[in-house]
């Protein structure tokens, strides 16, 4: 069989079962040798899964972040069911069928997507006859999950006029 090196973008935070995208093998002879099947392997492949009979790629783990890693790697093997021809084996007439197999590297780029910062609950103490427009000394925490946010971050208040955030 033959199988082409493929590329996918996938977004971070992509739900289990979420379609990556489908490797398509080929064989030269038709007949049994024709019927292909799919496997996965490589560094990142318990972040996928592949269907043995279609080439479709899922997610398989909760696992994307961008933050944590931009870009993914699979080996996708593709095998025929038939034994082989002469030129391959010799012996294939009086062997069991040895299937034929190719490769193909699957890269999977992960893209960020925009996660909603966090803020905790934070007590902010003032004197009770503090004067109006009075500076609270008081750096409100945050954070944002995404890459490079976190210097972007602004605050304001809803639904009380007595407290401004500067």
């Amino acid at each position: 069989p033959m199988i082409a090196d493929y590329a996918f973008d996938v977004p971070e935070g992509s739900a289990v079962e979420f379609a990556v995208g489908t490797v398509t093998g080929s064989v030269a002879d038709a007949g049994h040798d024709a019927t292909l099947t799919y496997a996965i392997s490589g560094e990142d492949a318990a972040t996928f899964s592949v269907d043995p009979n279609t080439g479709a790629i899922e997610v398989a783990s909760n696992e994307i972040d961008y933050e944590t890693k931009t870009t993914l790697s699979v080996v996708i093997t593709v095998s025929d069911s038939g034994t082989g021809s002469g030129r391959e084996r010799a012996d294939a007439a009086q062997s069991p069928p040895c299937p034929l197999s190719a490769e193909s590297v699957v890269t999977v780029s992960v893209t960020p997507v925009n996660e909603k910062p966090s803020i905790a609950e934070q007590t902010v103490t003032i004197d009770e006859n503090a004067a109006y427009g009075s500076f609270v000394n008081k750096k409100l925490e945050a954070s944002d999950p995404d890459a490079g946010d976190a210097e972007s971050l602004t605050f304001s208040l809803t639904g009380c006029a007595a407290f401004a955030v500067d």
